[in-house]
Protein backbone atom coordinates (compact mmCIF):
# COMPACT_ATOMS: atom_id res chain seq x y z
CA UNK A 1 0.00 0.00 0.00
CA UNK A 2 1.27 3.33 -1.11
CA UNK A 3 1.93 6.01 1.77
CA UNK A 4 -0.91 8.55 1.68
CA UNK A 5 0.89 11.32 0.51
CA UNK A 6 1.92 9.18 -2.84
CA UNK A 7 -1.68 8.95 -3.41
CA UNK A 8 -3.31 10.53 -6.79
CA UNK A 9 -6.27 12.65 -6.43
CA UNK A 10 -8.58 9.42 -7.62
CA UNK A 11 -6.71 7.11 -5.42
CA UNK A 12 -7.15 9.20 -2.31
CA UNK A 13 -10.70 9.93 -3.01
CA UNK A 14 -11.47 6.05 -3.32
CA UNK A 15 -9.81 5.25 0.17
CA UNK A 16 -11.62 8.27 1.99
CA UNK A 17 -15.09 6.74 0.03
CA UNK A 18 -13.82 3.57 1.01
CA UNK A 19 -12.95 4.46 4.62
CA UNK A 20 -9.48 2.43 3.94
CA UNK A 21 -7.52 6.25 4.91
CA UNK A 22 -9.07 9.48 6.59
CA UNK A 23 -8.70 13.27 6.10
CA UNK A 24 -7.09 13.70 9.11
CA UNK A 25 -4.46 10.72 8.10
CA UNK A 26 -3.67 12.01 4.53
CA UNK A 27 -3.16 15.78 5.68
CA UNK A 28 -0.91 14.54 8.82
CA UNK A 29 1.11 12.53 6.05
CA UNK A 30 1.42 15.36 3.57
CA UNK A 31 2.63 17.60 6.04
CA UNK A 32 4.85 15.13 7.72
CA UNK A 33 6.41 14.98 3.98
CA UNK A 34 6.24 18.69 3.74
CA UNK A 35 8.71 18.39 6.93
CA UNK A 36 10.90 15.87 5.17
CA UNK A 37 11.69 17.92 1.88
CA UNK A 38 10.71 21.65 1.67
CA UNK A 39 14.33 22.18 3.24
CA UNK A 40 15.63 20.80 -0.16
CA UNK A 41 12.57 21.94 -2.83
CA UNK A 42 11.61 25.05 -1.15
CA UNK A 43 7.88 25.10 -3.01
CA UNK A 44 5.91 26.18 -0.81
CA UNK A 45 6.05 30.12 0.55
CA UNK A 46 2.97 30.00 2.82
CA UNK A 47 0.83 27.42 4.81
CA UNK A 48 -2.42 27.37 7.11
CA UNK A 49 -1.48 26.70 10.06
CA UNK A 50 -0.96 23.29 10.92
CA UNK A 51 -3.77 23.36 13.76
CA UNK A 52 -6.25 24.66 11.66
CA UNK A 53 -5.51 22.09 8.84
CA UNK A 54 -5.95 19.08 10.87
CA UNK A 55 -9.16 21.04 12.62
CA UNK A 56 -10.68 20.75 8.85
CA UNK A 57 -9.63 17.76 8.35
CA UNK A 58 -10.88 16.07 11.44
CA UNK A 59 -14.31 17.86 10.84
CA UNK A 60 -14.28 16.84 7.10
CA UNK A 61 -14.37 13.27 9.14
CA UNK A 62 -16.60 13.71 11.21
CA UNK A 63 -18.89 15.73 9.16
CA UNK A 64 -19.02 13.90 5.47
CA UNK A 65 -21.28 11.29 4.26
CA UNK A 66 -18.77 9.93 1.57
CA UNK A 67 -21.80 8.44 -0.43
CA UNK A 68 -23.63 11.63 -0.74
CA UNK A 69 -23.71 11.99 -4.80
CA UNK A 70 -23.47 15.80 -4.59
CA UNK A 71 -20.19 15.54 -2.78
CA UNK A 72 -17.48 17.61 -4.18
CA UNK A 73 -14.85 15.63 -5.71
CA UNK A 74 -11.99 17.26 -3.48
CA UNK A 75 -13.59 17.25 -0.33
CA UNK A 76 -10.94 15.42 1.74
CA UNK A 77 -7.94 16.11 -0.71
CA UNK A 78 -5.32 18.23 0.30
CA UNK A 79 -4.63 20.43 -2.13
CA UNK A 80 -1.47 23.15 -2.97
CA UNK A 81 -1.49 25.59 -5.89
CA UNK A 82 2.06 26.51 -7.40
CA UNK A 83 2.50 30.34 -8.76
CA UNK A 84 5.25 30.14 -10.90
CA UNK A 85 6.32 33.90 -10.61
CA UNK A 86 10.00 34.45 -10.65
CA UNK A 87 9.80 37.62 -8.95
CA UNK A 88 8.36 35.78 -5.55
Amino acid sequence: MSKPYELTIVEARQRLKAKQISALELMQSILQRIDEVEEKVKAYLTIVSRKELLRIAKEIDQKTNWNDKNLPLLTGIPVAVNIMDPKI
